[in-house]
């Protein structure tokens, strides 16, 4: 279960993740970086106590190819919630080198 989520994308891809965020109840707001060349996609719920699945995010993401998933998560769901992704084919981010990073999610927890 997520609690928000920032999806990184190039840019002007920004708001059909931000319009499919919309169709499933989600809220969400673009951020364009044209000079480098990327869109970052805030999603999170109305209510920001709820909780959405794993499947709604990836669902959101849609076809968009995204550089970053940066999943929000509560401190007792981050094993269950990188399993869930990576099953829904996002898979764990991984570092390649001091400044190169693999494309996928990486996880952090609020408490």
């Amino acid at each position: 279960m997520i609690e928000a989520a920032k999806v990184i994308v190039p840019i002007g891809e920004g708001r059909e993740v931000e319009a499919r965020a919309s169709t499933h109840g989600l809220e969400a707001q673009t951020e364009p970086y044209a000079e480098d060349g990327q869109d970052e996609v805030l999603v999170w719920t109305e209510e920001e106590a709820n909780l959405f699945e794993e499947s709604l995010l990836v669902e959101v993401i849609g076809e968009a190819p995204y550089s970053e998933v940066q999943v929000f998560v509560p401190n007792s769901q981050v094993e269950l919630s990188k399993a869930k992704m990576q099953e829904l084919g996002v898979p764990t981010a991984r570092r390649l080198s001091e400044s190169e990073w693999t494309a996928g999610a990486t996880y952090e927890t609020r408490y």
